[in-house]
């Protein structure tokens, strides 16, 4: 890979002596960091000790000034997607909000026809707003190709778990804070650095920063086709605790999202999710 187009070739290799005695060969680029030969001349002379410092201060700036670029290819490796941060209030609702409104969405549709399921039809119950919900994964490895408009924002589930009032134990709890003991001790199981994230092949990092915890959440099935299997118009309430992240709109064309993880110890332990989602912005 190239680093930089403009570095010196080994032809145009100088040896650099610091004052400490050892002997570095690195690029010299001569007429772009130094005039006239300077360097060249200060390594020459004969000159004081204060000048002797002075010459390594600058071999050593040089130094440091060509080993930049090593840096830098190694973030480019990482994910540089610009993700919106787990503290911000986007569009008035905070990341547990966000985190409430997904699984609002999720358990309104008729579980027949989830994308998640069908791994198509990605906006049901979502053509309008500044969020697109990704589909997630209930379980095993799914392939799901969408199409959004420009200008939205991505909520992406990377994995959570979910205590109710309509399930049974070890997924139960019958108020506010049982459900928040319930989820809380589940993903407190899960070892976020198990965790994957990937936006267009580039993995997101320190995943660990996005755990997020939903207030309780009320809901209401509409149909007998749902993530429950409870009757039309049964009703309850839930709660998650996951990890989450929201990206910002993606530019238009082809994009590809892969999330998931797995839990292998609490009450969810054998559960792993593990979604592949084939973006199109128009």
């Amino acid at each position: 890979m190239k680093i930089f187009s403009h570095v010196a070739s080994r032809r145009n290799r100088r040896t650099i002596v610091a004052v400490f005695g050892v002997k570095k060969e690195i690029p010299v680029l001569e007429r772009q960091l130094f005039s006239c030969g300077a360097l060249k001349n200060v390594l020459q002379r004969k000159v004081t000790s204060m000048k002797r410092w002075t010459c390594s201060i600058i071999a050593l700036c040089l130094i440091g000034y060509l080993t930049i670029p090593l840096t830098v290819i190694a973030d480019e490796r990482e994910s540089n997607a610009p993700i919106y941060p787990p503290e911000l209030v986007f569009d008035g609702m905070t990341y547990g909000d966000w985190a409430a409104a997904f699984w609002q969405w999720e358990t309104a549709i008729p579980f027949s026809s989830n994308p998640a399921v069908t791994g198509t039809n990605c906006l049901i119950g979502q053509e309008n707003g500044p969020v697109f919900f990704a589909p997630v994964s209930f379980g095993g490895s799914v392939t799901i190709s969408c199409t959004i408009p420009a200008g939205k924002a991505i909520f992406i589930t990377i994995l959570t778990d979910e205590c109710s009032t309509v399930e049974a134990v070890p997924f139960h709890g019958s108020n506010p804070q049982e459900l928040r003991n319930c989820v809380g001790a589940g993903t407190d199981a899960l070892d976020p650095n198990a965790l994957v994230l990937t936006i267009d092949h580039r993995r997101v990092q320190n995943l660990s920063r996005f755990r997020v915890q939903t207030p309780p959440i009320n809901f209401t099935m509409p149909t007998a086709d749902n993530l429950f299997g409870l009757a039309a118009g049964a009703s309850g309430t839930s709660m998650l605790d996951g990890y989450f992240v929201m990206l910002t709109p993606l530019p238009k064309g082809h994009h590809v999202l892969h999330f998931g993880g797995s839990f292998t110890s609490g009450p969810a332990a054998g559960f792993s999710a593990d979604t592949t989602v084939n973006l199109t912005v128009q």
